[in-house]
C-alpha cells in the first residue's frame, strides 16, 4: 500500500502584517463544560462553527503580560504527534488568582489563544484536554508562569466561531 500524504500550494504572503506573540487574553474552560467542537471545514484546518457549551457554562478570560508569552506547536517526525505549548505570565501573586490556579488539576481543559494577527487556535479537545502547569515566583518578576501543553495527532485547529463568556 503506498503512503498517503497531503500536498498542495502554499501561497506567498505579500503586503500582510505578520506580528509575533499572542494577544493579552486567553480563554479557558474545562473540557467537561463543552458538548461539541465541530470538525474543521474540508481541506481548511479551520473550525468555523461555534463551540457548543453545556448549559450555563462559559469560557473564562485570563489576562496576562503582553511581553512574556509564546505559542509553539511541533510535529514529532518519529511519532507524528503534535506537541503544543503555550507559555504566559500572569503578574502579581494574589489570593484570588492563586485560588483559581491551585484548582487547575490534570489535563482536562480546552483553551483558545489568539495571536497578534487575529488568528484563534483551539488547544485541547473534549476527549484529549490540555494540561496546565503553574509556577509561582517573586523573582525576577512577581507572578505566575503558566505553561499549557497538549499532545495530539493534529496541529491545533484555527477557530473563527464565537467564544461564550
Amino acid at each position: 500500500m503506498p503512503c498517503v500524504f497531503t500536498a498542495g500550494t502554499i501561497d506567498k504572503i505579500c503586503g500582510q502584517i505578520n506580528a509575533p506573540n499572542l494577544t493579552r487574553i486567553l480563554s479557558m474552560v474545562g473540557a467537561d463544560d463543552i458538548t461539541a467542537i465541530a470538525a474543521p471545514g474540508a481541506n481548511t484546518h479551520i473550525v468555523s462553527t461555534d463551540i457548543t457549551m453545556v448549559a450555563t457554562k462559559v469560557f473564562f478570560k485570563w489576562n496576562f503580560s503582553k511581553d512574556d508569552n509564546s505559542y509553539s506547536s511541533e510535529r514529532d517526525p518519529d511519532t507524528g504527534l503534535w506537541k503544543t505549548e503555550v507559555k504566559i505570565f500572569i503578574p502579581l501573586l494574589q489570593g484570588p488568582t492563586t485560588y483559581i490556579l491551585n484548582g487547575m488539576n490534570g489535563d482536562n481543559y480546552v483553551c483558545i489563544v489568539k495571536d497578534l494577527n487575529g488568528k484563534n487556535r483551539i488547544i485541547g479537545a473534549i476527549d484529549n484536554g490540555c494540561r496546565v502547569a503553574v509556577k509561582e515566583q517573586t523573582s525576577p518578576k512577581n507572578g505566575y508562569e503558566v505553561t499549557i501543553t497538549w499532545e495530539s495527532a493534529y496541529a491545533p485547529y484555527f477557530y473563527t466561531g464565537a467564544i461564550a463568556y
